[in-house]
């Protein structure tokens, strides 16, 4: 199932995030976002766990010049699935909750990007959705980034 995240799914979130990101306070951060709720979030749920979150944002700066109108497109921020649930679709359905909300919002466009540690996880699974296709770099190949038309 994939719904919206509640505050309630904090510390699940948190168990999830340690999967992935080696650095406490890079996860204090995004954990204070979520629960600030300054952003926009999705959760994949099985058997009462979370096992894949992935949110959207304004566009950031750095990002902006790969838009063809900054004010109508999103940004897909810490897209992350367990471990244990990869390549069984969450993804995909996460971001199909995304593209169907932002379109219902009146955005155009979604952009995505990613940094080196996610070479062999993230770069692959973005590279391979459907009308995703990559536009650029942010500063150097290290940092890669895709864009979808609605």
């Amino acid at each position: 199932m994939i719904r919206n995240v509640e505050l309630t799914d904090l510390s699940q979130i948190r168990y999830l995030f340690e999967e992935w990101i080696s650095d406490k306070a890079e996860i204090g951060e995004r954990i204070q976002e979520i629960s600030q709720q300054t952003t926009n979030y999705f959760v994949a749920i099985e058997n009462d766990r979370i096992i894949g979150i992935m949110g959207t944002q304004r566009l950031d700066d750095e990002v902006q010049q790969f838009s063809s109108n900054p004010e109508q497109a999103l940004e897909i921020i810490s897209a992350f699935v367990s471990r244990e649930a990869r390549g069984r679709g969450i993804g995909k359905s996460l971001i199909g909750a995304i593209e169907l909300e932002a379109k219902q919002l009146g955005y155009k466009e979604i952009i995505i990007w990613s940094g080196p540690k996610y070479k062999e996880t993230g770069w692959y699974f973005y590279d391979s959705l459907p009308g995703v296709k990559r536009v650029g770099f942010v500063g150097s190949e290290d940092f890669p980034v895709w864009k979808k038309n609605l």
